[in-house]
């Protein structure tokens, strides 16, 4: 897990106070990746292929603010949790068992059930029998 929580989210929406500049100045990672949508270097064939990305992060487009997926604000989570993730698939046995332990905790899980609770919990629908 990385980056904010809908609750952090929610509180910066409200509040107005969700600025992608502040982490873009903060962080050189970021302002060269943006660099580099920017420039074209990433798009040999049109050098305008990634401006529309761009523009929407840094500036918003089609009245839509900029980044407003919050994408910015979780690049440097994103990228410390996926450096974290690199280093334990190198320990085999470790990988392994993180692994294992997330297919046991999907044990909960289940199509054929989360369907059943949104046809009854959502739709407020009954089961009809089907005779085969």
């Amino acid at each position: 897990i990385f980056g904010l929580n809908a609750d952090e989210i929610v509180r910066l929406r409200t509040a107005g106070k969700y600025h992608p500049d502040d982490y873009i100045r903060k962080n050189p990672e970021l302002q060269n990746v943006l660099n580099m949508l920017k420039s074209g270097e990433l798009s040999q064939e049109d050098k305008n292929l990634f401006k529309p990305l761009y523009d929407s992060l840094v500036f918003g487009v089609d009245g839509n603010p900029a980044d407003e997926y919050f994408l910015l604000a979780d690049l440097a989570g994103y990228t410390e949790v996926h450096a974290k993730i690199s280093q334990d698939f190198k320990d085999k046995l470790k990988w392994q068992r993180k692994a294992l332990l997330n297919i046991m905790n999907t044990g909960y899980f289940s199509s054929d059930r989360a369907i059943k609770e949104y046809a009854e919990e959502i739709w407020k629908v009954k089961p009809v029998p089907v005779s085969l």
